[in-house]
């Protein structure tokens, strides 16, 4: 299944460990379809970041929590995939990810 690259990638995670993974191990966190296979997901941030090289991408699915409902029904709310993907040039993906995200740090 053919996706577009704005479909693909959802949105970037950015908690304390992503921080932590992007300075350390040129390692980035995003939120990606979950119908989206390695190599589309590859793609899709080459194509989005000019200039960004991609070298790994790891995937996961991510489990939601489960709600309980009445009468014993439950529900599972918030599942996700997950990608970490490593980059090479990690300094002109991180600099456009700030400019974006609106910080003035």
């Amino acid at each position: 299944m053919q996706l577009n690259y704005f479909n693909i990638i959802k949105r970037v995670l950015l908690s304390s460990k992503s921080q932590v993974l992007m300075k350390k191990m040129g390692q980035v966190c995003f939120e990606v379809d979950k119908n989206a296979n390695k190599s589309e997901i590859k793609k899709a941030v080459e194509a989005l970041w000019k200039g960004v090289k991609v070298s790994k991408v790891c995937t996961m699915n991510v489990p939601g929590r489960a709600k309980m409902l009445r009468r014993g029904l439950t529900v599972t709310l918030g599942a996700y995939k997950k990608a970490i993907v490593t980059v090479k040039n990690v300094e002109e993906l991180e600099s456009s990810l700030q400019n974006s995200s609106g910080s003035t740090n």
